[in-house]
């Protein structure tokens, strides 16, 4: 609207809905009026991931998962609480804290492109099957007024190798933030953050 937008809320990256539903009661209750929410494969909240029961692996999203974030939004038009989406988690690219990359589908050992975490940000073929995921999650959500903002990764300096070999990989991480950026703005028709 043009109007100043002052964001309070907190983090609730993963739970159930039934637990989301009550908390958003409360906060909004409380006044608050965004949440942060993941798309983490932990908490089946990730649109793609290996394969397993839940999951179809690369490419394959979980409509499931879509639909848990659906119902978010719709609860938070309800209750007026705008949510701050977060498409990817460290783990999911990290060898070493909360590592999951075992079972990333970008994994080569699962059917993916690389066979190191880090090489997720530097790697041609990784980079445009994410720019189809992005592209897959900015046409289904962008519409929501209760859309927040976009961010890329929770706690990134988490993925790659190790904590000690950051400044290593570090300018792929900020080349791939700003190229993802760039991407989205080009992409998402109501210009969100």
């Amino acid at each position: 609207t043009g109007e100043p937008y002052y964001p309070l809320g907190i983090n609730i990256g993963w739970n159930s809905t039934a637990n989301y539903t009550k908390t958003l009661n409360t906060l909004s209750a409380g006044k608050a009026n965004t949440f942060r929410y993941w798309h983490t494969p932990f908490a089946q909240q990730a649109l793609e991931w290996k394969t397993t029961n839940f999951y179809q692996g690369l490419g394959r999203y979980s409509q499931q998962a879509a639909a848990m974030t659906d119902s978010l939004l719709n609860l938070g038009q309800v209750k007026d609480m705008y949510m701050q989406l977060v498409m990817f988690q460290h783990g999911m690219v990290s060898e070493n804290v909360d590592a999951m990359w075992d079972d990333n589908p970008y994994n080569i050992t699962n059917g993916g492109f690389v066979d190191r975490a880090e090489k997720f940000f530097y790697d041609e073929q990784c980079i445009k099957q994410t720019k189809k995921l992005i592209r897959y999650i900015v046409a289904r959500w962008a519409y929501s007024k209760n859309l927040f903002a976009w961010e890329f990764f929770n706690e990134v300096q988490f993925s790659g190798i190790n904590n000690s070999q950051t400044a290593q990989w570090l300018p792929g991480v900020l080349s791939w933030h700003s190229q993802m950026s760039a991407y989205v703005n080009a992409i998402d028709p109501y210009n969100h953050i």
